[in-house]
């Protein structure tokens, strides 16, 4: 049977697998408690450095993070300044993961002759509960505030504005408050307006 570590004629090395437990504090007064003995090769990344003990940090990243652009309150709301940008992205769900799989798919299916209504229609299958099929009348200005055609209905300010850039044409996605959504492509009058909830 293998063995790894520091073994002298009077204290040999713990078999490959086995947790020798220290009882006393290493050299420079850290003591480090269980160890595991890892095989010859392992490639292992060092937690402790001297008095110093390393946390892990876990990060999930998801295609969207890396693919979009992304402008928290893009419409400078008074209101939304007040949240915290986590929660800001976080009350976006999944629906720019929607939009970012919908824009490459599109992309990669219509190359010559994408438009609005693919990326539309891919947020829909992805989605597949209706979304842009039961379309919300209204209109958006240039920072993306979603105007209802009800009056009484008040104008919504956009939690994040996604955009994904294909060569010269930019596709915009709106996220607001109850997970309404609507996306357009930069300089024209193209626009869906749904609910992704």
């Amino acid at each position: 049977m293998p063995t790894i570590g520091n073994a002298t004629a009077r204290k040999p090395a713990p078999p490959v697998g086995t947790i020798p437990i220290e009882t006393r504090p290493r050299p420079g007064g850290v003591f480090f408690g269980p160890r595991m003995r890892y095989p010859a090769g392992a490639v292992m990344m060092p937690r402790h450095f001297g008095k110093l003990i390393m946390n892990s940090i876990a990060m999930t990243l998801r295609p969207a993070d890396i693919l979009l652009d992304r402008v928290l309150n893009p419409a400078d709301d008074a209101d939304l300044n007040q949240w915290q940008p986590k929660h800001l992205v976080e009350a976006c769900g999944i629906i720019p993961d929607f939009f970012v799989t919908a824009c490459i798919t599109a992309e990669q299916e219509n190359p010559d002759t994408l438009t609005l209504q693919h990326i539309a229609d891919g947020m829909d299958r992805a989605y597949q509960f209706g979304g842009f099929g039961y379309p919300w009348p209204g209109s958006l200005d240039a920072d993306g505030v979603y105007r209802s055609q009800y009056d009484e209905d008040p104008p919504m300010s956009p939690l994040v504005r996604f955009s994904f850039n294909s060569g010269a044409r930019v596709f915009e996605c709106f996220v607001y408050d109850c997970a309404i959504t609507a996306i357009r492509e930069r300089g024209t009058a193209s626009l869906f307006i749904g609910r992704f909830d």
